[in-house]
Formats: C-alpha cells, structure tokens, sequence
C-alpha cells in the first residue's frame, strides 16, 4: 500500500565478507565464491538456496542433509529444484531459532533485499551468538557476582530467561566496568560510536600475553583527531587479538549499525570472553540445584522437548521471540499467549496480569492458564498448578506445552480432513486420533510393501526406513532411493532420519524434530512429524 523497504549496503558488505570467510573452504561452494563485497552479487547468489543451506551448517552443523540439496554445480538448476532448495532452507532456518513468518521462498527468489537481510541476518545471529547462553558457556555465571556476593536462585532465572543479545549487553557492561569505564550501554548503536567502550572492552578481555598490544589502546583512542581515527584503532586492536569471525568497516562503527556492532561483539566474546572458570564463581545452595538442573544434560529428552516446543512456539507469529520456553513461561503470560494463538479469543485478558511484577501475580496468571487447559481445552493436568510453572517445573511445563502442540496440530488436521476427500474415510469427520494417523500412513506405505507399523512407539520406526518411504509415496521426487539405508545399523539409522527430516523441509514442511527423536522412537515428536506430513499430502491432493 505504497510502503517502501530500504537496505543497508553495509550490511550487504558486512554479510557478503561473512558468507565469504566462512564458506571460503568448501568445495561445493567453490562455483559461488568468492563474492564481491562492494556488489549486489550477494542476493543473485542465495537464489538457488545453496549457500543458505551451507550457512545453516555454520550455524548449527548438520541442520541440513547436504544429500538433499541440488548444488547446481554441473548444471543450471530449474525452477523447482530451487523452490526445493530454498523450502529446505527456510524450513531449517526455523529449526535452529529463525523468525521467518511471512518469507517465502518466492522472496528469496525474487532477490527482496530487505526480506534476504533478514534471514540472513537471523541465520548468521544464530551461530555467531550460540555461545551466549549458561548451557553453552557456564563461565557466565560470573555476570552475575557484585562485590564477591554469591549468585542467588532469582538472579540466576534471569540470566536462564535472558536472550543471547541481552547477555551480551550484560556481558558487555560486566567487563567495561572491569576496566574502570563508569558508562552503562544501553544498545548496540549510538553509545558505541565514539570507540571508547569498545577500546576499554579490549582492553579488559585481553589475556596476559596480549595485554602489551593493548596497553595504550584507551589513550590512544581518547587522543585520537577523529571519530574514523578511534573506530580504524579499535578494529586494528581487534584484529590483532584475533577476533576475526565477523568483519567491520570504520565506516560501520560511526554509523552505529545495531546488527553489525552486535555481530562484531559478539565474535570478540567468542574469541576473548575474559570471563572467570565457572569453578570460582560459587552461587548459593538454591542457585547451584536450579544451574545443575538447567546446564547440565541429566536429562536429553526434556531438552529436546523444550527445543521442539520453544520452534513450535516460535512458528505462531507471536509478537515475543521465544529463546527459552519454560523459563519465559513463569510468569503465565507465554502459556497464555500461546493459547490464545492456538485458540483465538479463548484467553480473557481483562483477567490477566500484563505486567506481572511479584510472584503472586505470576502465579494468578499461571492458575488462569491451568483453569483453561482443563476447562477449555480438556486437557489432563492432574498435579499440576499455577505455582508450578512459576516455580519453573520443567517436567510439567513442558506437559502443558506438549498437550497445547498436541491440541494445535490435531485441530488443525481435523479441520482439514472435513475439508478433502483425503482423510475423510480415515477420520470419519471427528477429532484425529494417533491411531487416524497409524492408519493412514500404513495406507500410504501399504504399495511399496514396507512393513506397517502397529503404532508410533514402533521400534521399527527407528530404522527411518517407514518414514523415508511415507515420504515417497506422498511425493515421488521427495526421496532418492540411492540415499535410503537397510537401518540394520545405528550409522545407518542416523543417516535415514537425518535424511527424512531433510526431505521433509524440502517439500516445504516445517519439521521440529531432531534425527535423535526418530533413532530413539519418539512417539510425541512423531506423531508431530505423521501429522505434518498428512497435512501436506491433504493439502496437495485437496
């Protein structure tokens, strides 16, 4: 409606050296690079989805199953080759934290600049910044001492709930005021401009055999004739501490691009964190259980669940960007959200606490969500209260949400099957059911002579074989038989679900599974999978 879009070239420039660097090493890409990075060349070049694909694997490797992907390497790709490239993109940009509501592949096609900085962006956010959580880095756990006080359980839930951009502002501010710096920087724009928080930054993280070069760096930025001058010795100092992840121009600093100054921070947190071993940071009793409960991987399916259900979340088009479900869900504000987006209007919010600022509120807001799990819903929450999810319970919490994904995509293919002929003999116009689902995909199979299953806890299901050919019968194109393993072995399982998964995302599914889930029969993550998968093949037959 005559609204217009902008770009930023530096952040064309900054994103182009990044893809750059970072694929500089990979053959497959070796018809693609080097970009120029004083062109546009970077959006002719992540048309075909290739190097966004390749990116994904920077980020988070082996998100995408390179067997899935046309290279274009020997040939000129046609347009549905690219279509399936890019589908497997976006879908695996979603897979490890990326908002890509309202972007399509035709955008990225279509080369829209504002849309591909976007993700782009997100993707290249995604890896650089995948240290800044206590999972990955417990040592962040020292942002949290003042004047040698212990770190209490209530600070330490803030820190757990806090997204990676702002533990880098935390992060940020900890080591300038090390370093004497009495400022507080409140973005990652204007208050960096001037290079004196980034100089007193470097010089607090340096190690001891560094330390010389950067001995004179905050004078020297002080007495620097200008703004370009301080910003051209900041990026030298950088350079030769080794931070080298993730490129800026002087240029970048004087203008105070927010994205570009947090990539920049945040490839020095990862070459230089300057933080203390997290053997010498003690917290108190309480906080020390709830740090043992949240870093460490005592149990691998609860963290699984909560990183499927946190996507799910995520894919609503809510207006928060969930990072970490059960510690965003305390106050009952996020349960309540997500219940209104899966059920519009359910939630009365003349009811509900929006700004929830002690415990008692959050605790009204978590026993409105109970009340309408089970009232409106029907949902079975024995055992559980409101005071449980702000206590953060996180078998419980992940329950609620687990009925909550369940309901959503259930409804959803009810809706749709009362809608096509192609589930209407198996549903017999009522609510889905798991043995809906079963039944189906044993018809669907039925042809190739695969075995059926007799239910989602199938221990033959772990083979990925049922899957990969569920997948060929909805779409013959969708699946390469060269690529299908026998599944006698455990190499030969991971390789048939991580290729599922992958072909999933191709046809343009959005999948929230791990390949762990299908090896070890996961029946809520494959009941999730069936159903997205019959979901397609209605709409396709529909």
């Amino acid at each position: 409606m005559g609204a217009t879009h902008s770009f930023a070239e530096s952040e064309t420039r900054a994103f182009t050296a990044h893809v750059n660097d970072s694929l500089a090493a990979d053959a497959e890409c070796a018809h693609l690079l080097p970009l120029n990075e004083a062109s546009l060349q970077l959006f002719d070049a992540l048309k075909d989805g290739v190097l966004l694909c390749k990116l994904i694997n920077v980020a988070s490797p082996d998100t995408v199953d390179m067997r899935c992907v046309h290279l274009g390497d020997e040939r000129p790709l046609s347009v549905y080759e690219v279509t399936e490239n890019l589908n497997l993109a976006i879908n695996a940009a979603v897979a490890i934290g990326c908002r890509v509501v309202n972007i399509g592949s035709g955008d990225i096609l279509a080369g829209s600049p504002h849309l591909v900085l976007g993700l782009l962006w997100q993707v290249v956010k995604a890896g650089i910044m995948a240290s800044l959580s206590l999972k990955a880095t417990p040592e962040l756990l020292s942002l949290l001492m003042t004047d040698g006080q212990e770190a209490d359980a209530d600070a330490l839930r803030t820190l757990l709930a806090m997204p990676p951009e702002k533990i880098l502002l935390k992060w940020l501010n900890h080591q300038i005021h090390r370093a004497g710096l009495p400022l507080q920087v409140k973005n990652f724009g204007r208050d960096l401009k001037d290079g004196a928080v980034y100089a007193a930054l470097l010089t607090a993280v340096a190690t001891r055999e560094q330390r010389p070069l950067v001995a004179t760096l905050r004078a020297d930025v002080a007495a620097a004739p200008s703004a370009e001058a301080a910003a051209c010795l900041v990026l030298d100092a950088a350079e030769a501490l080794g931070v080298s992840q993730f490129r800026l121009l002087p240029s970048d600093v004087l203008r105070g691009n927010e994205k570009l100054n947090m990539g920049f921070l945040a490839a020095i947190f990862n070459t230089l964190p300057g933080l203390d071993d997290a053997a010498d940071v003690p917290p108190s009793a309480d906080a020390a259980a709830l740090l043992a409960q949240a870093v460490t991987e005592d149990d691998p399916d609860a963290s699984r669940e909560e990183r499927a259900f946190r996507l799910w979340i995520n894919s609503l088009g809510l207006e928060r960007h969930v990072t970490d479900a059960v510690g965003e869900m305390r106050d009952g504000l996020l349960v309540l959200q997500v219940m209104d987006a899966v059920r519009p209007g359910v939630v009365d919010w003349s009811r509900v606490n929006l700004a929830p600022k002690h415990v008692y509120s959050k605790v009204a807001n978590a026993n409105y969500a109970v009340a309408l799990g089970t009232k409106a819903f029907g949902f079975s929450l024995v055992g559980i209260a409101g005071a449980d999810i702000t206590a953060g319970n996180v078998k419980l919490i992940l329950a609620l949400t687990w009925q909550l994904m369940r309901h959503h995509v259930i409804t959803f293919l009810s809706r749709l099957s009362a809608s096509t002929s192609a589930t209407a003999s198996t549903t017999g116009g009522g609510m889905l059911s798991e043995a809906d689902l079963v039944t189906w995909a044993n018809g669907r199979v039925a042809p190739s002579g695969v075995a059926p299953i007799d239910s989602l806890h199938d221990g033959s299901l772990s083979s990925g074989v049922f899957l990969l050919q569920l997948l060929r019968a909805i779409e013959p194109r969708a699946v390469d038989a060269a690529q299908v393993r026998e599944g006698a072995t455990a190499d030969d399982k991971v390789l048939n679900a991580k290729y599922a998964i992958s072909c999933a995302r191709r046809l343009g599914c959005m999948v929230f599974l791990l390949h762990e889930d299908i090896v070890e029969v996961k029946p809520k993550m494959l009941l999730v999978l069936v159903a997205t998968l019959m979901s397609y093949d209605a709409n396709k037959r529909g």
